[in-house]
């Protein structure tokens, strides 16, 4: 409908129905993508789980562009009390951070590993 015609009410309710198919589509895209994160580490998830002995030693690896805080926004999501090494490429534009320390669940790693790969740039590995 253009100007100032007048809508008859089948033509508002197409219009609507129309609308709400529209935002049903985008809830539908919204939804699954929301999913496809969640299931980013659902590998990930399934074999830590088949390990059966917990606490275990894991070992974090990211390669982050040397820039913006990246290294210290990493450092601060990583387990306190474990051991953090750094390699730098040659031409220092990015940092390699390898983490280890014992894990008490497979939902602790998975949650840092999570939050770190939300981070602009990271690397997950």
């Amino acid at each position: 409908m253009h100007g100032n015609q007048i809508w008859n009410t089948t033509q508002k309710l197409n219009f609507l129905f129309e609308k709400v198919n529209e935002k049903k589509r985008f809830d539908v895209v919204l939804r699954g993508m929301m999913n496809m994160n969640r299931d980013k580490y659902k590998n990930l998830r399934y074999r830590l789980m088949e390990t059966e002995n917990w606490p275990l030693k894991y070992m974090f690896k990211f390669i982050t562009p040397n820039e913006d805080g990246k290294v210290e926004q990493i450092k601060a999501l990583l387990p306190v009390e474990g051991e953090v090494t750094f390699k730098h490429t040659e031409n220092l534009k990015h940092v390699s951070l390898t983490c280890v320390a014992w894990m008490e669940t497979a939902d602790q790693i998975i949650e840092i590993t999570e939050k770190v790969d939300e981070i602009d740039g990271v690397i997950v590995l």
